[in-house]
């Protein structure tokens, strides 16, 4: 390779793309070699696997956010907030809402977003869980129901006011369902009354035979009993035709009252356009080759979500799409990068899973190593433990350990500065008004 200076451009700042610069940093750290440009549409990095404690008042959520400006600490590094519209392949140029970005290399990892499937009005009336607006939007309208049920009267008409519903029994809803009921049990309860409290329901519907299907079965049937036992209502072998604003409808035409809709079914890879156009799956995933490498432009690299990976021979390998998948996926990338640059061999993706472990709320939580699959304080203990590693800066791993420290012994922080209409879109109160 030449000696000139490299620009490498990283689309996302997500795990996958984050990741990704943190391996390049470590490389050129100091080095007049390259400039890397980070574009995101977002400021900061989102650490997604602790939203549901966000969205239940367990963790403030300016705890789960990093700066990504922080990140970048020297060199000739820097990020630009900006709307990604496309790429130019062929010049090798990302198109930005407000500019044109030139690279030599490109590192595509723009993550996903909620897959609402088609279902009639589930994208209008259902709330996802991708962003701390998310969150934000689930803790207001349930505390707002709360706050107005006390002024109602008849059971019925507070039954249905106080109808929490989530779609989709992967790690993400089963999580939710959990902390939901946590907050109910104890926050609202010392807040809200025994009597109002009792009203209430957390409803979890699954289109599948079990919960948890990627996990063991030991795992799929112990969530099942944890969540049963807290009150929630799980509705297996349901499938959701419609989404009403107080209503979900299922496919055998039967419903059932619901206040909030939370859509936590599944997720679709976030859509750019490529010119020319590039190789992807029927679900809009790029097609990489085992290096992470874009099928027929190898200066691209694909990590997260957004990517699928096929061997030589044309057949997919399947990998989960996993915040911990992404991580490494990110630093493979990256390191394919400086060794295009130092003219190495390029390195093979091998994804063998670290294991897994899922919240099921206070004190419970089940996990599986080896396919060895364990429960209860420990399993509880070790996930917190996890994930407070994972969080990038120290001083956010010490706020959310006293989040966690402080919600054993007083009730969650459900104040907020948001508002909600009446058609349950999110508005910033203004300061004075």
């Amino acid at each position: 390779m030449s000696k000139k200076k490299h620009t490498i451009v990283i689309l996302g700042g997500g795990f996958a793309g984050m990741y990704a610069y943190r391996r390049l940093y470590r490389y050129f750290h100091g080095s007049r070699e390259v400039s890397i440009t980070i574009v995101s549409k977002n400021n900061y990095f989102l650490f997604t696997p602790l939203l549901h404690e966000v969205a239940t008042g367990s963790l403030a959520e300016d705890h789960i956010i990093e700066s990504i400006f922080s990140a970048i600490e020297c060199c000739d590094n820097r990020l630009l907030v900006d709307n990604i519209l496309g790429v130019d392949l062929a010049r090798r140029e990302v198109i930005l809402e407000k500019n044109r970005l030139k690279y030599d290399f490109l590192v595509v990892a723009l993550g996903a977003k909620t897959n609402f499937f088609g279902v009639k009005g589930a994208e209008e009336y259902a709330i996802g869980l991708k962003d701390i607006s998310d969150a934000k939007k689930i803790k207001t309208f349930m505390t707002k129901s709360f706050s107005e049920a006390q002024m109602m009267k008849g059971k019925e008409a507070i039954r249905k006011k106080l109808t929490f519903t989530v779609v989709g029994g992967g790690p993400t809803g089963v999580e939710l369902v959990a902390e939901m009921q946590e907050l109910i049990n104890t926050t609202y309860r010392a807040y809200f009354g025994e009597k109002l409290v009792n009203e209430a329901q957390v409803t979890l519907i699954h289109r599948g035979k079990e919960l948890l299907e990627r996990f063991h079965p030991e795992i799929r049937k112990k969530a099942l009993q944890v969540l049963r036992k807290k009150g929630i209502k799980v509705n297996l072998q349901k499938e959701v035709v419609e989404v009403k604003a107080d209503e979900i409808v299922f496919t055998d035409k039967e419903s059932i009252p619901s206040a909030l809709t939370v859509w936590a079914a599944g997720v679709t890879p976030v859509s750019i356009a490529f010119s020319p156009e590039i190789k992807k799956e029927k679900d809009n995933r790029l097609i990489v080759r085992s290096t992470l490498a874009a099928w027929d432009y190898p200066e691209v690299f694909v990590a997260g979500d957004m990517m699928s990976m096929w061997d030589e021979r044309g057949t997919s390998q399947p990998i989960p799409q996993t915040a911990q998948a992404a991580v490494l996926e990110g630093e493979l990338a990256g390191e394919n990068v400086y060794r295009i640059i130092k003219g190495r061999e390029l390195q093979i993706f091998r994804y063998q899973s670290k294991g897994a472990l899922v919240s099921l709320g206070q004190w419970m939580a089940a996990g599986e190593i080896h396919s060895v699959p364990f429960f209860g304080h420990f399993a509880w203990w070790l996930w917190r433990t996890v994930y407070l590693t994972k969080i990038i800066s120290f001083k956010k791993k010490i706020l959310v350990a006293l989040d966690w420290t402080a919600n054993l012994f007083s009730p969650r922080d459900i104040s907020d500065i948001t508002t909600l209409n009446k058609r349950g879109s999110l508005k910033k109160k203004v300061r004075g008004k």
